[in-house]
């Protein structure tokens, strides 16, 4: 029987691309001011655009297009970038996903990896704070509680005594939500997000999920819950 369900944070709960939008525009906003001769819908579409080559070092390649703009813009973007309270929200089926964890009296809580500052501004900007009883951002930590790394899950399972069989973690990214089922014996649950941006990406060490879902909800419809 499933008494914890632990959710990722990105293409899980909130889309990623969300708060690339949002991290986006406080960025073209700061650099329009530096080039007068750009205005903030101009710079969005040459970020936009960079992202769509390929989504490293997208404020590199975009000072270069801006004639005003320098090498240290770019390190100041990224800092606004990784550092903005972002303008996103929970997916459509969070509400209803709650409502029957709460129903069913179903621990929650979030392992979600990143930088500490940009994570907790994401999870308080949706209001996880409030609504999940365990949040854990492995930024807070040293680099062995990222993702695959079962100290997470170590920790939630003393935190709320219960045993790994008893536990669900919910993710999207193959390369790194699911692999920890080979570490220790949790239950995993891979959501299929349409714009997930790690929808393409191959499984570390071929380890799978348990269920394949469209929206949270369906995962109570799982074998997982019978």
């Amino acid at each position: 029987m499933i008494r914890l369900v632990i959710c990722d944070f990105d293409d899980t709960l909130a889309l990623e691309r969300d708060f690339v939008s949002s991290g986006f525009a406080a960025c073209s906003k700061y650099l329009s001011q530096l080039c007068p001769g750009h205005t903030p819908e101009a710079i969005l579409q040459i970020l936009w655009e960079e992202f769509r080559y390929s989504p490293r070092s997208v404020f590199d390649r975009a000072v270069k297009r801006l004639s005003d703009a320098s090498e240290e813009n770019a390190r100041e973007c990224v800092e606004l970038y990784r550092n903005h309270f972002p303008s996103i929200s929970y997916q459509p089926d969070v509400r209803e996903f709650l409502r029957q964890l709460n129903a069913r009296r179903i621990h929650s809580a979030i392992v979600t990896d990143g930088s500490s500052t940009t994570q907790h501004n994401k999870i308080i900007a949706v209001g996880a704070d409030a609504d999940f009883e365990k949040i854990i951002v492995t930024g807070d930590y040293p680099e062995t509680w990222h993702k695959p790394s079962p100290l997470p899950f170590e920790a939630l399972r003393a935190h709320f005594g219960v045993e790994y069989p008893e536990m669900l973690y919910i993710g999207d990214n193959p390369r790194k939500d699911f692999a920890v089922a080979g570490k220790i014996p949790i239950r995993t649950a891979r959501i299929l997000r349409p714009g997930g941006i790690y929808a393409g990406a191959p499984y570390v060490d071929e380890i799978r999920e348990d269920a394949r879902i469209s929206s949270l909800p369906e995962i109570f419809d799982t074998p997982l819950f019978k």
